[in-house]
């Protein structure tokens, strides 16, 4: 257990160290001409009702529910600021380095005095993504398994939900 948890607080600490990303960029799904399911990219998908309750989904070339795994990226910004578009200049070095992976890239509410907690709605946003990867990964063609990589507030939340699910 401790070595799991090791490996995601050095995890965390490497996704600080990444490269940058075209923003702009933007890839139409389908098959390509080799019959293969080709890369796609879906942006704002939305996970609840609330309109922070989004995440941008970026799947590899050749995927299948079989083998390809998720990296999910959990933001900082001290559990009250931020947005999923801060770790956008880490998901090019990423799918470098796991071309084989689906990046889930998300947002999750916000915390905000005398209005919303952070605690348990940011768990539950985490949990909530999970849970509707996993229904859809026969649609999606990625296998129920996911990585956490998070950012501060984001590697805080990640590390609590694998103690307690993992």
């Amino acid at each position: 257990l401790m070595k799991k948890h090791l490996f995601s607080v050095l995890t965390v600490i490497t996704i600080f160290f990444m490269g940058a990303c075209n923003e702009d960029e933007s890839i139409v799904s389908g098959e390509n001409n080799y019959g293969t399911l080709a890369v796609s990219i879906q942006q704002n998908v939305a996970y609840g009702n609330d309109p922070q309750q989004i995440y941008d989904l970026y799947l590899p070339e050749g995927r299948n529910a079989a083998t390809t795994k998720a990296i999910i990226l959990v933001r900082g910004g001290g559990w009250a600021a931020g947005d999923k578009n801060d770790m956008e200049s880490y998901i090019d070095l990423i799918l470098e380095n796991n071309p084989n992976h689906a990046i889930v890239n998300i947002n999750y509410r916000l915390a905000i005095i005398d209005y919303r907690a952070a605690f348990p709605n940011q768990f539950n946003d985490l949990g909530a993504i999970i849970n509707k990867l996993t229904f859809e990964s026969e649609t999606l063609q990625i296998k129920p398994e996911f990585g956490l990589l998070g950012a501060s507030a984001g590697a805080h939340i990640s590390l609590q939900y694998d103690s307690v699910y993992d």
